[in-house]
């Protein structure tokens, strides 16, 4: 009896690399660990969103972060991130771009705090009420808080209160606690 091993290669060519980053598999976190993941290939993935169906696999941004700082691309990766963040040209990858940028920013890089504040101010996709507030809530806590608060706050006189606008206060409990918001929103009015 002949068995065929499934095991991946251990010398994967650029197809195999960038077919496994795309289909979001496993073995390209092996392969980038063993040091055989091409830098290309992964960095074509972090600046557009390849997942097949978004509503129903996670972002990979935290995947894709792993596996740079495995092949320890930071410093090469990062101003083709943050091009592609001040571009923001593909709403697609939007959301990928922004938490990659937050891992940047959670390194100390405040140019990626900086432009992630001015992403959520300037609100690039009218349909994407969110991008970004999870990332400087994560980062700064009350501060960004009361800066998301302040801005929605304003959008009201134009709108009425939507369903995003709970979904942001949620998620800032879930991050800060439930008595830390309500005390800066109130401390706010």
């Amino acid at each position: 009896m002949k068995f065929i091993d499934f095991s991946p290669s251990t010398s994967p060519s650029l197809d195999q690399q960038q077919d496994a980053l795309q289909k979001g598999l496993g073995r390209a976190v092996q392969w980038a660990s063993a040091a055989c993941l091409a830098h290309g290939p992964l960095l074509d993935a972090c600046l557009k969103d390849q997942r097949y169906d978004m509503q129903v696999e996670e972002c990979r941004a935290d995947w894709l972060w792993r596996m740079i700082e495995m092949l320890n691309a930071k410093d090469s990766f990062r101003v083709p991130i943050f091009h592609a963040l001040n571009e923001l040209a593909d709403k697609r990858s939007a959301y990928q771009l922004v938490e990659l940028g937050c891992h940047y920013a959670e390194t100390g890089d405040e140019a990626f705090l900086a432009r992630l504040y001015e992403i959520v101010e300037s609100r690039p996709f009218k349909d994407c009420m969110g991008l970004g507030e999870t990332e400087v809530l994560r980062l700064d806590g009350h501060k960004a808080l009361k800066f998301v608060a302040r801005l929605r706050g304003e959008e009201l006189i134009e709108r009425d209160w939507d369903w995003h606008d709970g979904s942001f206060v949620d998620k800032a409990v879930k991050l800060l606690g439930e008595s830390k918001v309500r005390n800066l929103l109130c401390d706010s009015r």
